[in-house]
């Protein structure tokens, strides 16, 4: 998947706040955030957010992304990054060296309003998708 396949992918869902989190099956870091991930958007998922996940692993590395999905079971899409590298990630976001895990968060016009470059806890997350969507 490239950056320009991942933007088409949160163009076409505009109308619903969406998350974008990269990660990498060999980044503790990523291993952590992941059941909070998930936790946040069995939450929100009913109230118009939308996620998916975008693995920085090596093609090659196909075992241990099957592995990874099979322990966590992401009830949301996972794509694999095409490469990753200077022109990937700056095409993913202007001034993003690489560092996972990433969470990129899309308000309902499809503008990105959050690059998070480190761990999210499920309450840091959760707060910020809840100043995103629709007062109910």
């Amino acid at each position: 998947m490239t950056a320009k396949q991942i933007r088409a992918l949160v163009d076409e869902r505009k109308g619903k706040v969406v998350v974008v989190n990269f990660w990498a099956s060999w980044c503790p870091p990523c291993m952590r955030e992941f059941p909070a991930i998930i936790k946040v958007y069995e939450q929100y998922r009913g109230q118009g957010v939308e996620m998916f996940a975008v693995s920085l692993n090596e093609a090659e590395d196909m075992a241990e992304i099957e592995q990874f999905v099979k322990e966590f079971k992401p009830p949301f899409p996972i794509y694999i990054a095409d490469r990753q590298d200077e022109t990937f990630n700056e095409a993913v976001l202007k001034d993003w060296s690489g560092e996972m895990p990433l969470t990129l968060i899309f308000n309902t016009a499809g503008e990105q309003v959050l690059a998070h470059k480190s761990e999210l806890t499920y309450e840091e997350l959760s707060s910020k998708l809840q100043a995103l969507l629709p007062r109910q």
